[in-house]
């Protein structure tokens, strides 16, 4: 009988030791090895994005390079009223022209100087076009590098599925 008990007791304890060496040993592995994974098909997401960038370097450097050629930067930062009028308009019906949108009027309106020392010129733009060549031209106004922004904007119907918008648009002045 005693014999019988220490072989239960026997398997017992070896039981109880292999699911404690699972518990501590394999188990965090496990863990371990599943965030590794999940780490490294991260990084192969972004090194495929990276190289997908690079391969397309010299497209963008094109189109970045016909763009700068366009739209005298210098004289979008820095250049007198006159000169940053003339400007903005050249960019604006660039940017028209690139999101198939109808540039109907760009009014100049005042030039204000606040008590934060920020002087900019406004302007009135009148376009029509569809739904997405006016988000698209929203975009690139906000994302452009001549510190333009949209103060108010004014959606109407207008024919065949397009929509007339009234912008008024503000252009810092450094």
């Amino acid at each position: 009988m005693d014999k019988l008990k220490d072989k239960r007791y026997l398997k017992l304890f070896a039981v109880i030791g292999i699911m404690l060496l699972l518990y501590i040993i394999v188990q965090p592995l496990i863990v371990k090895w599943s965030g590794l994974n999940a780490a490294i098909r991260i990084n192969e997401s972004k090194f495929h994005k990276t190289l997908k960038l690079i391969s397309e370097k010299n497209k963008i450097n094109s189109v970045y390079k016909s763009i700068a050629a366009e739209v005298a930067f210098d004289k979008l930062i820095v250049g007198d009223d006159e000169d940053v009028r003339i400007s903005v308009y050249k960019e604006l019906n660039k940017l028209a022209s690139h999101c198939k949108v109808k540039l109907r009027s760009v009014t100049p309106k005042t030039t204000i100087s606040n008590k934060e020392n920020e002087h900019a010129l406004y302007f009135e733009i009148n376009v029509e076009a569809d739904l997405e060549g006016i988000l698209k031209f929203l975009y690139y106004i906000e994302s452009s590098f001549s510190l333009m922004s949209t103060e108010n904007v004014k959606v109407s119907p207008a024919s065949n599925n397009r929509l007339m918008l009234l912008i008024k648009l503000k252009r810092i002045l450094i």
